[in-house]
């Protein structure tokens, strides 16, 4: 029971968190936190109390490889975002993340290799992002349905990538 309510009730806590730190204090500050490991962080901890730790370290190696992929995708989509429709941008980006997610699939590196690599994938990342003016426009209303989703998205993304880590 305690490993349900962790993965129902972490992540979606999390992301929600994230999202309402963003629309009070804005997009920077947002971002900064919707960053954070809101979701892998909960992830890695099912993986330790269901799996054990070694399965868990193991498993942060690829967490550490999904970073880049990330990266990928916001680069891709921050530089096209200004140019092109937003779904557009987020197919584009979604591309690049599946390819990173491809090919890092395919490699076993080590977790010190691991961190390595992301690690210059976040200089390079911030290197390649757009400037954008300082200044933030006024945060548009969101619709009522904005959070509850981004919660089960959330629940969805845990309890799939939990169902088939064994």
């Amino acid at each position: 029971m305690t490993l349900l309510l962790v993965k129902v009730l972490l992540a979606p806590a999390f992301v929600v968190g994230a999202s309402l730190v963003a629309r009070r204090y804005g997009v920077t500050v947002g971002g900064v936190v919707g960053g954070l490991p809101v979701v892998a962080a909960p992830i890695l901890l099912v993986y330790a109390l269901a799996h054990g730790r070694a399965f868990a370290a193991s498993a942060s190696a690829g967490a550490l490889l999904g970073l880049v992929s990330l990266i990928a995708f916001a680069v891709v989509y921050a530089r096209l975002a200004a140019h092109w429709f937003w779904g557009a941008s987020m197919l584009a980006g979604w591309v690049a993340f599946g390819l990173g997610t491809a090919l890092f699939s395919t490699l076993s590196l080590p977790l010190g290799v691991a961190l390595a690599l992301s690690a210059v994938a976040i200089a390079v990342g911030l290197a390649a992002l757009p400037t954008v003016a300082s200044d933030e426009p006024e945060p548009r209303g969101t619709p009522g349905w904005d959070l509850p989703m981004r919660a089960l998205c959330a629940i969805a993304l845990v309890l799939t990538l939990t169902a088939v880590s064994g």
